[in-house]
């Protein structure tokens, strides 16, 4: 089989319509803009860009791929969720585990979370991976976002 990422996506959030299974992606995500309280990092002995830290952002992703053709039997498979940062340091990620029936040759996965993690401000890329069960990637997406954060003090 072929297989293939159609898209990986960030966006506020993913429904699922039940009668028809179409997702519906509300408000594509590009930017993080968030502020962190520098004195609150500190008495928690965190410097922002030695460590990640989580910010507490309600988002979701979205993944969608192609099998190439359907699965003549059931078929195991795994999404695995990387963010980088910009240094190229991987914060890691949700994953889900999928039993496929055959005859299936479209998967589309979807995560919602309630924290992103960063180290500093810049380009990142959310890297979805489709993964076998033996571990070997059948195929792989990107999508680039920004996080823009600025570390205030409590006057």
């Amino acid at each position: 089989m072929k297989y293939s990422n159609i898209f990986t996506l960030l966006a506020k959030d993913i429904s699922t319509d039940a009668s028809d299974s179409m997702n519906t992606y509300t408000k594509v995500l590009d930017t993080f803009n968030a502020e962190v309280d520098a004195d609150e990092l500190a008495k928690q002995g965190i410097k922002l860009g030695e460590q990640p830290i989580i910010l507490p952002i309600n988002f979701a992703i979205g993944t969608s791929w192609t099998l190439g053709e359907q699965t003549a039997e059931d078929t195991f498979l795994t999404v695995k969720i990387n963010i980088v940062d910009p240094k190229g340091k991987e914060l890691g990620g949700p994953e889900q585990e999928h039993q496929l029936p055959a005859g299936i040759n479209r998967l589309n996965i979807n995560f919602n979370n309630n924290g992103l993690p960063i180290t500093v401000k810049g380009d990142y890329v959310l890297q979805s991976l489709l993964v076998d069960r033996a571990g070997k990637v059948l195929a792989q997406g990107e999508y680039p976002f920004i996080v823009n954060v600025e570390q205030h003090k409590k006057a």
